[in-house]
């Protein structure tokens, strides 16, 4: 038996995919693939979510190198007025 299930985002960007496999014939059933195919959702949003947390670490990364080579004083607080950045 052979079960082969995508690993797709929202987008419908396929990432990968989930294969199983056993000796015996007709071993997966309707069951199992709807099983599967909830494991490879949760896997895709979990591959996107380290997606964003990387793509949102080289932004703060590049900001940051941008913001040090300011030869101004340069500072940012938040709403309640506490220093969050400052060169």
């Amino acid at each position: 038996s052979y079960l082969a299930v995508p690993v797709v985002t929202r987008g419908g960007e396929v990432l990968g995919g989930l294969f199983f496999g056993h000796a015996e014939t007709a071993m997966f059933t309707e069951r199992a693939e709807r099983i599967a195919k909830a494991i490879a959702s949760q896997a895709a949003v979990g591959l996107e979510n380290i997606r964003l947390v990387q793509e949102s670490e080289k932004q703060r990364r590049l900001y940051e190198t941008i913001l040090s080579s300011v030869p101004d004083f340069v500072y940012i607080f938040d709403l309640q007025h506490r220093f969050i950045y400052l060169n």
